[in-house]
C-alpha cells in the first residue's frame, strides 16, 4: 500500500473527525481561557475539517467531478460550522444543545444514509450501520441528556472509524 497515494479523501475524513471528537472534551484543559468553550470547539473543528475539505475539493476537480462522495460531505460539514457560529451568537438554551449535539449526529447520520445508498458489498453496510447508530443517538440524547457526557466519544466511534474501516476496506 502506497500511503501517499491511497490516503484520500475519505482516509482523512475519518482520521480528523475521528480525532477532533477525541480532543473535544478536553478542551476546556488545552483551550485558550479569554475565549468561551464553544469557540474553541469551533476552531479545533475548523482545523481538524481544513484538510479533509481541501482533499474532498482536490477529488472534486477528478475525473468523476463532484460526483465523489467526499465535497458532498464538505459541503454539509462546512455549512454545520457556519450554523455553529452564528448559533453561538445568536442562540442560548436547547436550540444551542441541539447545534452541539443532535445536529452532529442527525446530519452524520443523513450523509451516512446517503454513503450507503451510493456504495457496493461491505461498504454499503458500514455506511448503513453508521447510519443507523448515528440516528438512534438522536432521540437517545433529547431522551437521556446525561448522554451529552459520552457523545464526543460515541461519535469518534461511530462517525470516523467507519469511515476508517471503510477506506481500509476498499484499499485492500
Amino acid at each position: 500500500m502506497n500511503l501517499k497515494r491511497d490516503f484520500d479523501g475519505a482516509a482523512t475524513w475519518g482520521l480528523t473527525v475521528t480525532l477532533a471528537y477525541l480532543l473535544t472534551p478536553y478542551i476546556k484543559v488545552l483551550g485558550i481561557t479569554a475565549v468561551a468553550v464553544e469557540y474553541q470547539i469551533l476552531l479545533l473543528w475548523t482545523l481538524f475539517i481544513i484538510p479533509p475539505v481541501y482533499m474532498s475539493y482536490q477529488e472534486g476537480k477528478g475525473p468523476l467531478g463532484w460526483r465523489t462522495l467526499n465535497p458532498i460531505w464538505s459541503v454539509f460539514m462546512v455549512m454545520g460550522l457556519v450554523g455553529n457560529f452564528f448559533g453561538q451568537m445568536f442562540l442560548s438554551g436547547e436550540a444551542l444543545t441541539f447545534g452541539y449535539y443532535h445536529k452532529w449526529f442527525l446530519l452524520p447520520g443523513v450523509l451516512f444514509i446517503y454513503t450507503a445508498y451510493n456504495m457496493s458489498d461491505l461498504s454499503k453496510k458500514i455506511y448503513g450501520a453508521a447510519a443507523v447508530l448515528n440516528l438512534l443517538a438522536v432521540p437517545l440524547l433529547v431522551l437521556k441528556p446525561v448522554f451529552q457526557l459520552y457523545a464526543f466519544q460515541t461519535a469518534a466511534v461511530i462517525q470516523g472509524l467507519p469511515i476508517l474501516a471503510d477506506w481500509y476496506v476498499r484499499k485492500r
